[in-house]
């Protein structure tokens, strides 16, 4: 499920999004995240209850009454879905991490170490390399034995975003920020550019405060090679 958010403006009741979600050459988004290549087409879908007024994804104005929508994404992208009326509204965010062709696709970063992980050669085996120059008498070494098996240390996530204002005033720069990361607060200022850097976090995705602003940063085990581009609601009204 997509991370949703709902604002109000009176005692009446604004949309409520059910579900986001996105998919795209029979992959689903795992953790509120996808991974495709340049050129795939990514297909959402959402169920919203409540009346809505107004519907949008990535500020393109949809109808009312949609369900779906596709895209095709060239670069990195947090995917914000939007409905209201006159009473509120609410939005659902899932990041699409758009990587290079011949790299493997799979939903989310952590998986996607998995998978590399799962084609190395079983605890045991050997090459035929290896098992002609030991040859079929070697015996096996006391040491060797004795070793217990290094204790595997789980992937760990960078944060590198650009961030900027949902209503594309420009980047963000030079601001001051926090990143709430489980118990760790994670502080800073945005350089010229708005961007920002944090290594070794827990991979997944975060809310990011900018003043009272908020939005969606996520910690990625392959990042790529640009900083994900993350909008900030209200921020330059916040700063």
């Amino acid at each position: 499920m997509a991370k949703a958010a709902t604002t109000s403006k009176s005692s009446g009741q604004a949309p409520k999004i059910e579900s986001f979600s996105a998919a795209s050459r029979g992959t689903d988004a795992t953790d509120g995240s996808l991974r495709i290549h340049p050129g795939d087409r990514v297909k959402l879908e959402w169920r919203i209850s409540g009346e809505v007024d107004k519907l949008t994804v990535e500020g393109e104005v949809l109808s009312a009454k949609a369900t779906s929508h596709e895209m095709s994404p060239s670069d990195d992208v947090m995917v914000t879905l939007r409905a209201a009326n006159r009473y509120g509204a609410t939005e659902a965010e899932l990041f699409v991490d758009v990587i290079e062709p011949g790299e493997v696709i799979s939903p989310h970063a952590v998986s996607r170490r998995k998978d590399f992980e799962s084609a190395a050669p079983p605890s045991g085996t050997a090459s035929a390399a290896g098992a002609a120059a030991q040859g079929p008498e070697a015996p096996i070494s006391e040491d060797t034995q004795d070793t217990p098996p290094a204790e595997e240390q789980p992937a760990r996530g960078l944060i590198w975003a650009l961030l900027v204002d949902d209503e594309d005033t420009g980047p963000l720069a030079e601001v001051s920020y926090r990143i709430d990361v489980g118990r760790q607060r994670l502080t800073g200022t945005t350089d010229g550019e708005g961007m920002l850097v944090h290594e070794d976090v827990e991979p997944g995705l975060y809310t990011i405060w900018v003043g009272e602003a908020d939005g969606t940063v996520p910690a990625l085990v392959d990042p790529g090679d640009e900083p994900c581009e993350v909008r900030v609601r209200g921020a330059r009204r916040a700063a």
